[in-house]
Formats: C-alpha cells, sequence, structure tokens
C-alpha cells in the first residue's frame, strides 16, 4: 500500500498520482475561468472605489464655498506689525482702522528698602497684609465717565503760558496732574469739579472746546483760582453697577407676572416697583396677545431688567401713573446725588424693600431711597460719590459714620483749637475738603490709600491731637483720634466696603471670579451639606440665599452667611436654631468647609476650619489676607511665606552688589493691569516702599490719526478684543505714530479652494481617463474599458459644470464668466485674473454663484414617506454638490449600486468555485479508488501467475 502512498503503483509501476493530477487539470478549467473572473470583478470594483474616492473629495471641494463660509474668511494686514498685529474671523466687518498704542500693560510692582543679607539676619517684620486696591478710600474717575457719559474734548490747553497737552489724558489724576506740573499752580476736585490755585491765564485753541468740557472757564478766574463747574453727577446715563462706590443695586432674579424689587406705600395702598425683567402676555407681529393652540396666553419677558438710573426713574414713575398716582414723581437730584420722590399733594409714603422668608432684597436701600418719608417729600442718600473719591457710608464695613455727631476737634502745636463739623458730608473728598478749609492742618489719602492722614502745619511745643465728643466720637471713626507728638497723624484703616449682595461672583477673587463647582459645610451639630456653585448663581445675595437655605444631613444646617464685618467677603457663622427657628445651644464642633469639585470654597476664602467653638465658630472669607511671621524671620523666610500663601503676589529678592544693604524684597502682582493692583500694610514696620510701576492698563486711541480725537481704548492684557467685530488685536510696543490695520475678505483663500475644487475635477477625470483607456499600440486596455456607467458619470460632469444657475439670474450665471473653464484635452482651468476681476465687481453675486441653495417647499406631509429634496434656487457649484452626491450617496448612489452589483457577481462566482472545488474533490477521491482497485487487481493476477508457475515447475 505504501506505492499507493508515493502516487507510483508497486505491482503496475504507473504514477497513478501524476495521472490523477493531470485529469483534475484538465476538469478545473471552468474553476481557473471563475477565479480568473472573480479578479477581474475585483479590479473593477476597485477602480469603481478609487472613482468614488475621487469624487467624494470632489463634492467636498463644491460642498466647501457653503459648509464653511469661504466666502467670509478674512485677511487683515498691519502696517507695523511691530506695533500690533491682528487676527480675524469670519464676522469681522471690512474696513481701514486706525490704533494709536498708548502705553502697553504693566504689573504693579514695588521694592523695599535694603537689608544687610538675605538669609542670617532676622527682619523683624511681624506681619504683612495684601488686599485689593478696591479697599482704597479713593479712586481715578475715567474722564470718559464726565459730563453724562459724554466724555471731555481731549486736546493741549496753556496755563500762565505754559502748554498743557492733554491730548492724552484718560483719567481726572491725569489732568490733575498734567496741570499741577505747570510751575506755581495745583490742581484738585471738589465733588463734582475742578479746582485750579495758582492761575492767572488759561486759554485753549479757538473752538476747540476743551475748557468748556472741564467746567473750566477763564472768566471765573477769582484772584488766582478757578474753581470750575459741575462736570461729574448721578444722571440718567449712569450705570447701576457703578453706584455705591461699584456695590451696585440689587435687582432680585425672579421671574413671574406681578414680581417687585421694593413698594411705595401711600394712602394706605402698596404700588409694586419692579427694575427687573417685566413679565406678562406677548404679542404677535400685528400686536396681538399672544396665545397658545388652547386660547391660553402665552406669557413671557415683555420688558428687559433696567441699568441706567434714568431707567429706574422711569419704572418708578410709571408704576406709580399706573396705580393713579401720577402727582408722585420721581427725579434725579445732581446737587445730592441721589434719587428725590416728591408727591404734589405732599402725602405721607414709605419706600419699602422687598422682603421674603427673613431674607430682605436691599433694591430701595441700594437706590438711597427706603425709608418713610413725611410731607410728601423724599431726598434719597448719596449713591455717587465724586471725582476721585468714594462714599461716607461705606467706611467701616459698610456702617459709615453712624452713631457720630460729626464734630472734629483739632488741637493744634500753636495751641489752638480747630473744630470741624462734618456731619451730611457724603463723600470723603468733601471730609478731607472740610478739614483743610482752615489752613491749619492739611488732610490726605495715607500712603496706604486705606486711612487718613492729618498733618498739622502749625508749629509750638503743645501736642497735636485730635478727638471727638465722647460716645459720638467721630475722630475715631475716622481712625484719627489720638495724640501725635511727630504731628502727624497717619490713619488706621477704615475698612472700606468693596464687597455686597449685589456684587457679581464674577467680579470676586480679584475679577477673577469663583468658578464652578460644589462645597460642603459641616456645622457644629455634625450636619453636613452640598452647595452646588453654578451659572445660574450670579451674585452673592444668590450665594448666601444658597448657604442659608441648605438642607443639611441628618437636619438643615445650623448656619448663616452674610457679608463680614470688613465688607471685603463673605463669613459663615454659626445660626443655632430649631425648625421652629427658636434658639438652641451652640454646637460642639467646629464650622468646617471643604472643596467637593472645583475650588470655589477657596476662591471665597472660607475652605477651611473654624479656630473654635461658641464665639470663634465661624469662617471669614475676607479677600484682605494677613500673612504672620516668625521673631528670627529672615528676608528669605518672608519671601518663601509670600509666595507660599497664593495671594497674587510674588517675592523675590534682589541684590543691588551697592552698601552695606544691598538685598531688597521685590514684590509683584501675578496679575497685569489695574485689576492686579494691590495694597500692602506691614503696620508700624517701615518696609520703604518704593513704587517700580503703578500696574497700568494698556492704552490704545482708537479711529483716528490724531490722539485727541480718538476713542480711549483700554486693557488689562495686551490685546483687544472685540473693538472691532470679529477682530483680535495684539499689541507688542507703543507708538507716536497711528497703525493702521485693514481688514478684508481673503480672495487669496478663496482662490485656494477654487484651485482644490478645480484639482478635486481634474482629478475625477484623469481617473476615468485612465481606467477606460486603450492603447492602440500596446492594446493596453483600462479596467473599465467601456463602462457605460464612467462614460455618462464624465459626460454629466463637463455638462453640470458648464449650467447656468437654476432657479435664479445673477450678474455672474456660470463658472466660465468667473474664470473657470474647460481647457485643452478636457483639463478643467482656473483664470484667477478673471475671477479677481468679477469679484471686485459684484462680490456678492459671486458668492451666491458658489452657495446659493434654497430648498424648496414640500407639498408632500405624509411622514412616513422619504422624499428627494428639490430646491427653489440652487448655484452652479451646488448643482455639481447634487450631482456628485447622487453617485456616491451610501444610499441609492450610482456608484454604490454598481459596488452592489459587482459585489454579487462576485459572491456568485466564489459560489461557483467552492462547488468547483467540491466537484474535483469527489472526482480526485473516485480515481484514486479506481487505481487502487486496478493495483488490488494486478497484485491478485500476478500472485496467481507466481503460484501456477510454481505448480508447473512440480509437474
Amino acid at each position: 500500500m505504501g506505492g499507493i502512498t508515493t502516487g507510483v503503483g508497486i505491482f503496475s509501476g504507473i504514477d497513478s498520482a501524476s495521472l490523477i493530477d493531470q485529469l483534475i487539470s484538465i476538469q478545473s478549467r471552468p474553476q481557473i475561468l471563475a477565479q480568473q473572473r472573480v479578479v477581474q470583478l475585483q479590479t473593477q470594483q476597485a477602480a469603481y472605489l478609487d472613482i468614488n474616492s475621487r469624487l467624494s473629495a470632489f463634492k467636498t471641494a463644491a460642498a466647501s464655498f457653503r459648509v464653511n463660509n469661504i466666502f467670509s474668511t478674512r485677511s487683515v494686514a498691519s502696517n507695523n506689525e511691530a506695533v500690533l498685529t491682528a487676527t480675524a474671523s469670519i464676522s469681522a466687518v471690512p474696513g481701514s482702522y486706525n490704533f494709536i498704542v498708548d502705553r502697553l500693560v504693566s504689573s504693579q510692582q514695588l521694592l523695599t528698602r535694603g537689608f544687610s543679607d538675605q538669609n542670617s539676619t532676622a527682619v523683624g517684620l511681624d506681619s504683612l497684609t495684601f488686599e485689593s486696591e478696591d479697599a482704597r478710600l479713593d479712586r481715578n474717575t475715567a474722564l470718559a465717565d464726565l459730563n453724562n457719559g459724554n466724555g471731555i474734548v481731549r486736546g493741549e490747553i496753556t496755563v500762565n503760558g505754559t502748554a498743557v497737552d492733554l491730548s492724552r489724558a484718560g483719567t481726572v489724576r491725569e489732568v490733575l496732574d498734567k496741570l499741577s506740573q505747570v510751575p506755581g499752580v495745583t490742581a484738585r476736585v471738589e465733588n463734582d469739579k475742578f479746582v485750579i490755585e495758582g492761575v492767572t491765564t488759561i486759554t485753549q485753541p479757538s473752538g476747540s472746546g476743551i475748557l468748556e468740557s472741564l467746567g473750566l472757564d477763564s472768566n471765573n478766574i477769582s484772584g488766582t483760582t478757578l474753581t470750575g463747574t459741575s462736570v461729574y453727577s448721578l444722571n440718567s446715563n449712569t450705570p447701576l453697577a457703578t453706584l455705591n462706590d461699584g456695590l451696585g443695586v440689587l435687582i432680585r432674579q425672579t421671574s413671574g407676572i406681578g414680581v417687585e424689587d421694593f413698594t411705595i406705600v401711600i394712602n394706605g395702598e402698596t404700588v409694586k416697583v419692579r427694575i427687573g425683567e417685566i413679565e406678562g402676555q406677548l404679542t404677535d407681529d400685528n400686536g396681538d396677545p399672544s396665545v397658545d393652540d388652547e386660547g391660553n396666553p402665552i406669557n413671557g419677558v415683555i420688558e428687559g431688567a433696567v441699568s441706567t438710573i434714568g431707567g429706574v426713574i422711569n419704572r418708578i414713575n410709571s408704576a406709580m401713573s399706573a396705580a393713579g398716582y401720577g402727582e408722585v414723581v420721581a427725579s434725579i437730584n445732581q446737587t445730592s446725588g441721589g434719587i428725590d420722590i416728591v408727591d404734589s399733594l405732599s402725602r405721607d409714603f414709605d419706600v419699602v424693600n422687598y422682603s421674603v422668608g427673613g431674607s430682605v432684597v436691599t433694591t430701595a436701600s441700594d437706590l438711597g431711597i427706603e425709608g418713610s418719608y413725611t410731607g410728601g417729600t423724599a431726598n434719597g442718600t448719596r449713591i455717587l460719590a465724586g471725582l476721585n473719591t468714594k462714599l461716607v457710608a461705606n467706611l467701616n464695613g459698610g456702617t459709615g459714620l453712624d452713631g457720630t455727631d460729626g464734630l472734629l476737634t483739632f488741637d493744634t502745636k500753636d495751641g489752638a483749637n480747630l473744630v470741624v463739623d462734618i456731619s451730611g458730608l457724603t463723600d470723603i473728598n468733601d471730609i478731607i475738603n472740610a478739614i483743610n478749609a482752615d489752613g491749619s492742618v492739611t488732610a490726605s489719602i495715607n500712603s496706604k490709600g486705606t486711612g487718613i492722614k492729618v498733618v498739622d502745619n502749625t508749629t509750638g511745643v503743645s501736642t497735636f491731637a485730635i478727638s471727638g465728643t465722647g460716645g459720638q466720637d467721630t475722630a475715631a471713626a475716622l481712625g484719627i483720634a489720638g495724640s501725635y507728638t511727630d504731628g502727624i497723624a497717619k490713619g488706621d484703616n477704615l475698612q472700606l466696603a468693596y464687597i455686597g449682595v449685589a456684587t457679581k461672583l464674577s467680579d470676586l477673587n480679584n475679577g477673577q471670579g469663583i468658578g464652578l463647582g460644589k462645597f460642603e459645610i459641616v456645622d457644629s451639630y455634625g450636619n453636613r451639606a452640598e452647595i452646588s456653585i453654578t451659572n445660574s448663581d450670579k451674585t452673592v445675595r444668590d450665594l448666601i440665599r444658597k448657604i442659608d437655605s441648605a438642607h443639611g444631613v441628618p437636619n438643615d444646617l445650623k448656619i448663616t452667611a452674610r457679608i463680614n464685618d470688613n465688607g471685603d467677603g463673605i463669613a459663615i457663622f454659626e445660626n443655632p436654631v430649631d425648625d421652629l427657628g427658636d434658639p438652641i445651644p451652640n454646637g460642639a464642633s467646629a464650622i468646617k468647609i471643604t472643596n467637593v469639585t472645583g475650588t470655589v470654597a477657596t476662591k471665597l476664602g472660607i475652605e477651611g476650619t473654624a479656630t473654635g467653638v461658641d464665639g470663634d465658630n465661624y469662617l471669614d472669607g475676607s479677600y484682605e489676607k494677613t500673612i504672620d511671621f516668625d521673631a528670627d524671620a529672615t528676608l528669605d523666610d518672608i519671601r518663601n511665606a509670600i509666595d507660599a500663601a497664593n495671594i497674587g503676589v510674588s517675592a523675590s529678592i534682589i541684590n543691588t552688589g551697592i552698601g552695606s544693604a544691598p538685598f531688597r524684597l521685590n514684590l509683584t502682582s501675578e496679575r497685569t493691569g489695574e485689576a492686579g493692583r494691590f495694597l500692602v500694610d506691614s503696620g508700624t514696620f517701615d518696609l520703604g516702599l518704593t513704587v517700580l510701576n503703578r500696574g497700568d492698563d494698556a492704552r490704545v486711541f482708537f479711529g483716528s490719526d490724531n490722539a485727541a480725537d480718538g476713542v480711549l481704548l483700554t486693557s488689562s492684557v495686551n490685546q483687544l478684543d472685540g473693538i472691532i467685530q470679529g477682530v483680535t488685536i495684539d499689541l507688542h510696543s507703543r507708538s507716536t505714530d497711528p497703525v493702521e490695520i485693514n481688514v478684508s475678505t481673503n480672495t487669496s483663500e478663496i482662490e485656494t479652494k477654487i484651485k482644490d475644487f478645480v484639482a478635486a475635477f481634474n482629478k475625477v477625470v484623469e481617473g476615468i481617463d485612465f481606467r477606460t483607456r486603450y492603447d492602440d499600440e500596446t492594446k493596453e486596455r483600462g479596467v473599465l474599458l467601456g463602462d457605460s456607467t464612467m462614460q455618462n458619470l464624465k459626460n454629466r460632469m463637463y455638462s453640470t459644470l458648464r449650467s447656468e444657475n437654476d432657479g435664479f439670474t445673477d450678474v455672474f450665471n456660470s463658472l466660465t464668466e468667473v474664470g473657470i473653464r474647460v481647457g485643452s484635452g478636457g483639463k478643467v482651468e482656473f483664470d484667477s485674473t478673471k475671477f479677481r476681476d468679477a469679484y471686485a465687481e459684484d462680490p456678492d453675486a459671486v458668492e451666491r454663484l458658489f452657495t446659493e441653495r434654497e430648498l424648496a417647499a414640500n407639498p408632500d406631509t405624509d411622514p412616513n414617506t422619504i422624499d428627494e429634496p428639490s430646491f427653489s434656487s440652487l448655484s452652479v457649484l451646488g448643482q455639481l454638490e447634487e450631482f456628485a452626491d447622487s453617485y456616491v450617496s451610501s444610499i441609492g448612489g450610482v456608484l454604490q449600486t454598481r459596488k452592489d452589483a459587482i459585489d454579487s457577481q462576485i459572491k456568485l462566482q466564489e459560489e461557483r468555485i467552492e462547488s468547483i472545488k467540491k466537484g474535483l474533490e469527489n472526482k480526485r477521491i473516485i480515481l484514486q479508488r479506481q487505481f487502487l482497485a486496478m493495483e488490488q487487481a494486478i497484485g491478485s493476477f500476478q500472485t496467481q501467475g507466481n503460484s501456477l508457475a510454481q505448480l508447473g515447475a512440480l509437474g
């Protein structure tokens, strides 16, 4: 049997395996033909896939003009990129714009006096306190806010024969500094006006209007003093956000019809006043009331929230008139800086804050009109401070000078006794001017910016002392009470409140906001709750209400949140009450607050654990941060402690290499511009701080070749965004001359996309030509030679390319009119010069030629049918896009259908091949069996022959 295995018969000697292979080979020709057909079909399929890929790329190129807003792309060029550069988005408005970069942004930087070493000797500094410049008692009023928000006329004036250039001035302080640089001249502000002393003549270029805009008239010089007229006062355009030294006005964030922010109670009737969004029944385009399908009114916002004092006045008067009290009229009192409400019938009335659930909405108080009024007249309190100053009401954490009589007594060194009455004065500068009126003492804002400094100008042997009335001590409330042997009262920190319930959460943390996230509060009883701060939380009041209403596990939290005593943060206090609101004993645990997600608690300054229980069981989120130092702290230790405190100020040590005390501590704000300015208080220790840089915003004049005529722009970074729609400008250096940027449609980008489109078209044609080719010399045939699908595709591509706009006519209706044409050899070409000429003639018509696409109304309302889209207007590129889609679409596309047909043919051939294989395998088995039987027969015959031969031999 071994012969069978090797394929050669041991009896017959026949190579049966070879014979079988030959026989099978002859009968396997149908399989070979089928396999060749599969290869041929697969080659065709690959060709179709390639054409499909090319056509898909062509469709994308055609659609890109519409989908990617190619005709909306903008380019922007600067004629001096060393000064500024810019980028533009598709929304940018084309045009030319001028900018003069007056200064770049800078960071506040302070330098201490020198120390002998940095890591060996104790400095002797106990602590440093850092705080935002918002805590200053003065401010720098923008000139843009003068004259009812119309600003001033900038330019050059002449004082006592000396030119004073105010063409680039942006703030009141800059005007005062410029004027005071004239020899013998000093300038200051009194409430709402400029006062110049030492002036004999003051002039301006004829007709310029500079002096008038500053409230100055040379005819009003009295002696050598020129007192101007009012240029800054409460007016209808005054934003609510600027009132109360920027604490603003609280508006209820509540929806619904009939919602009020405060009420006016008169003649026994309550009149609701709303300054937030007003809701009511909406109306349609014809002004008729809107109703739903069931006839019910459709309600929504019919009037937005007001943002100015003028808006508030209108809302009050509208509410009173609607209630039948038209004789009660609110108005602005520019003298007092508040709102007056007067009833011409002299009836008593009350203005009442809205209150709900024990929570008071302070809108009326914020507007200075809350209270009870007799005789029909309400003279509101001052809500807008004068020039460069702040309100007395915000001193001492917002309690002002409450409980004092307004009397100050100055015992001067010459033995004199000066009494100054400041009662009724409402801004800090008024108090300073009142103290300075006699001349024997001089008051000013101290070097720290947080207190009032008073200097005794007299000489003598008496001790300079400042005092007030016992029990009503105004001097103590102003932080200047005491005796001063050196004749100087440096003034305590008056803790100006700069955070209120109306303060936006985004303005906290030095304008960096608090972010979003959750923090957990555990109260003194162990109750715990998570507080989630979301985008819906806008103001400090929203935050406080969310904390106060927190429902904990297992019971409601026994805590309360409020603005802290200094008015510079929120504080969380223990508030042990039962479910009925009745007092219960204090808890045994310290309040603890931790972040769950985000860093909200950290940025609020309330993360951590209270220092104790009972009176110490609270967490104060004051933004005034104090860093304490050990008695042996070196300069290195102080620097490291400041950096570790993460308060937005970085510290470094500078070695000047000069003198016996070359080491100095450098303090730099980590934020640029005015928003990064900080105050530092070293107590009684003299750090000898020098201001190296105030930390100024970038300043640019926009819109003119002359800074005096330009619009002043500022930014806390070296970038301007939103000045020109869709354009971002990066500032690089100062400029004396104007820099022009030109925003234009990016035709080079459009031309690039057209070239891509042309290349994609040609690539499809090249693919078709290659696969349908026939070479007479080589007899080489393309795999799709004679394929009607390919020929139809090519013909339709050219015919569609040559078509015109469908459903509309325009200046340009075909691609040949804008430089796209079929050249020699059928290759599409692009004439960019012709395109630019066409685009210059009518850019909108060119854009429509590439992008117009308007669906026609579909009369078939049956949701169960799928309708092919039809168009009322379609551009040439749109037609090409739709044509390409009809071939490459995965559902019903011509090429997809062809691919499916080839797939079916391949499958049939593969099934046939498999059937032939099985038949040949069976044939092989039969032949092998037959050869085996033959060998067995031959073997048997041989055995019989041998036996006969042996018998013959025996016979």
